[in-house]
């Protein structure tokens, strides 16, 4: 009896731990903490750059120069989310991540922010439109602000449209930088629906394995 009780206890210990693990939880964490992820986001942001700064020269000698502009996403694109995820076990609840946007404290990530810098540097204009909505602009401005990202051209935070998909607001948004007489030669983001809609003479799409948006 005392060994029978012995192994139903092991097997409810054992049984615990099983039913607990998130194996998908910590293969997110794996990716990041190795490096892979901080990575392969760089190499993107590299390749942004380049391309970036060979425009700015072409353009620099033509003989009527464009307006130069650059649209940023924000979060996983300018501002990271990732401790924040990671805190509540990467669920991807609409209300949890509005909990870590509404506090404002998100860092940068320092391959845009140093790409942000670059563009400053070489007089793009810097449009931020992102998927956030409009009754938290003012603190996502603040945010922005608060870890480098200063004298941007606007921020663009989406309406309470009737949309579920973000594409035509961010279309719409791009559309109107064309409008004001900008070039839009590069649009950086980590969703696929940033990048859809035009009005970009190249994309570029940053990894986010953790959540996808329409």
């Amino acid at each position: 009896m005392l060994l029978r009780a012995i192994l139903y206890l092991i097997f409810l210990f054992c049984f615990t731990i099983v039913s607990f693990a998130n194996p998908q939880e910590q293969q997110l964490i794996t990716y990041h903490d190795s490096g892979a992820y901080q990575y392969n986001f760089d190499k993107v942001i590299a390749a942004a750059k380049a391309y970036i700064i060979k425009q700015v020269e072409q353009n620099k000698h033509k003989l009527y120069p464009q307006r130069l502009a650059v649209v940023l996403d924000i979060d996983e694109t300018s501002l990271s989310n990732y401790e924040h995820f990671k805190n509540n076990h990467f669920i991807m609840d609409k209300n949890i991540a509005w909990k870590g946007m509404i506090k404002g404290e998100l860092p940068a990530f320092p391959a845009t922010l140093s790409l942000y810098n670059t563009l400053q540097q070489q007089k793009v204009a810097v449009f931020f439109v992102t998927g956030r909505h409009q009754k938290i602009c003012a603190v996502t401005k603040k945010n922005l602000k608060r870890v480098g990202y200063m004298h941007w051209k606007e921020v663009y935070c989406r309406p309470e449209d009737k949309y579920k998909s973000v594409i035509p607001f961010k279309s719409k948004m791009r559309n109107l930088i064309t409008h004001k007489g900008y070039k839009i030669i590069a649009n950086i983001g980590d969703q696929y629906s940033d990048h859809k809609g035009g009005f970009a003479e190249k994309t570029f799409k940053l990894p986010n394995p953790f959540y996808t948006l329409q």
